[in-house]
C-alpha cells in the first residue's frame, strides 16, 4: 500500500523529468543544426580526392553521344565557350546523394566537384566559364532539422538554397538565405551578374531575380494559385517563355514579346499536354519538354515556330527525354535518358525538324 502511493505520488515528477529530458533532446539537436549551418556551405573533404579525373569514351547512340556511365545523371548544361558541360549525378558506388560533375569535352575526363551532406541540383554555369550556380539542401537540412519542421519540409519542392561556386568546388558563396525552396536557378542572355530563379512561397512558385554581386533580388513574375516554372528569356530580353503549373497540376506554356511586364499568350490553349520546360531555339522558335495525356506517353522533345504556329517533333525515345539544355551558338543540345537501365547525358547535334506540324 505505501510502495504504491509513494508510485502514484512520484508520478508527477517523473513525468516532469521525461518531458524536460525530450525538450532537452531537441534544443541540442536545433542547436547541433545551428552550429553546423553557421559554417554554411560545404567545403572538400580533402580525402576525398576532389581533383581525381576519369577518362570516359563517349557512346554513339542513334538517340545521340552518351557521355556518362556510372550512377544516374541529369540536369547537364553547357559552359559559356562549349568546352565543358556540367550536370548532377547521384547513385553512385562512391556517394547516393545528388553531386555536381563536370565533363570536359577535349579531355573526355569528368572530375566530381561538390562533395556535400544534402543534394544538389540544377547547375548552370556563368559566362565567365570559371564559375557556376546551383541548389543544395546542404544548409536547409542543418539550419531547419525534419524533427522540428516536419510541417513545413513537407512540399513538392525541396527545401533548398542557392550556391556561387568554383570548378574547384571549395570557394562557395551562399546566395540566398530563406525557409522553403530557392532553385532553378539561369543566366540572363545580356547580363553578367543578374539570374533569374524559382522561388517557393509555401503554396506556389515565383520567379525572382537577383544581382549577384550585390545580392538585391526582387520578383519578377507571380501569379495566385499558379506556380511559374522554367523562366526564360530570348536573347534582347524582350521575349520571354515559361510553363504556368496550376494547383490542379495541369500545365500551359506562356510566351511574351513585350518583356515580363506585357501581355502574355498561351501558345498552345487546345493542346492539353504535361509541359515539364521551355526553352529558346532562337528569336522565333521554342524548343519544349513535354508529353501528351496518353497514359503509356513519355517526355519528348517538340519545337514551336511562333511566326507559323508548327509544333513538331524534335526527338523522341521509349523513355523519358529530360532536362534540355542548349550550347551558345544553339547548334548542339545536351539532356538526359534512360540508358540501359539509368539515367545519363547525351548530347546531341540540332537539326531542322523535317515532320509534319502537329498542330
Amino acid at each position: 500500500m505505501g510502495s504504491t502511493a509513494r508510485t502514484k505520488k512520484n508520478q508527477p515528477l517523473q513525468c516532469v523529468a521525461k518531458n524536460f529530458a525530450a525538450l532537452l533532446g531537441l534544443i541540442l539537436i536545433f542547436a547541433l543544426g545551428v552550429t553546423s549551418s553557421c559554417s554554411s556551405s560545404p567545403k572538400h573533404e580533402p580525402n576525398l580526392s576532389p581533383n581525381k579525373e576519369i577518362s570516359i569514351t563517349p557512346q554513339v547512340t542513334a538517340l545521340g553521344t552518351v557521355i556518362t556511365t556510372l550512377g544516374d545523371n541529369f540536369s547537364p548544361s553547357f559552359s559559356a565557350d562549349d568546352k565543358k558541360i556540367i550536370y548532377i549525378s547521384k547513385q553512385r558506388p562512391s556517394h547516393t546523394q545528388a553531386q555536381i560533375y563536370l565533363f570536359d569535352l577535349n579531355s573526355k575526363k569528368e572530375r566530381r566537384i561538390t562533395y556535400q551532406d544534402g543534394d544538389c541540383s540544377q547547375p548552370v554555369f556563368l559566362k565567365n566559364n570559371q564559375h557556376f550556380l546551383y541548389a543544395s539542401t546542404t544548409d536547409e537540412l542543418k539550419e531547419r532539422p525534419l524533427l522540428l519542421y516536419k510541417k513545413s519540409m513537407d512540399s513538392s519542392w525541396p527545401h533548398s538554397e542557392l550556391y556561387m561556386s568554383d570548378l574547384t568546388g571549395v570557394n562557395i558563396d551562399r546566395l540566398t538565405r530563406s525557409e522553403g525552396y530557392d532553385g532553378s536557378p539561369s543566366v540572363l542572355p545580356n547580363q553578367d551578374s543578374i539570374i533569374t530563379y524559382a522561388k517557393s512561397n509555401r503554396k506556389n512558385i515565383e520567379a525572382w531575380q537577383m544581382n549577384y554581386e550585390n545580392r538585391k533580388t526582387f520578383p519578377v513574375l507571380r501569379k495566385k494559385g499558379i506556380s511559374i516554372l522554367s523562366l526564360k528569356a530570348a536573347t534582347g530580353e524582350k521575349k520571354w517563355v515559361w510553363v504556368e503549373q496550376l494547383d490542379d497540376g495541369t500545365t500551359q506554356v506562356l510566351v511574351t514579346e513585350k518583356g515580363l511586364r506585357g501581355a502574355s499568350e498561351n501558345i498552345l490553349p487546345n493542346l492539353k499536354w504535361n509541359y515539364r520546360q521551355a526553352l529558346w531555339w532562337n528569336p522565333d522558335r521554342l524548343i519544349l519538354n513535354a508529353k501528351t495525356n496518353s497514359p503509356e506517353s513519355k517526355f519528348q522533345l517538340y519545337t514551336y515556330t511562333l511566326s507559323t504556329k508548327c509544333l513538331q517533333l524534335l526527338a523522341e525515345a521509349p523513355a523519358d527525354i529530360l532536362d534540355p539544355s542548349l550550347n551558345e551558338d544553339a547548334t548542339t543540345m545536351v539532356f538526359s535518358s534512360m540508358v540501359a537501365g539509368n539515367s545519363q547525358i547525351l548530347m546531341k547535334n540540332l537539326a531542322d525538324p523535317t515532320g509534319a506540324c502537329l498542330q
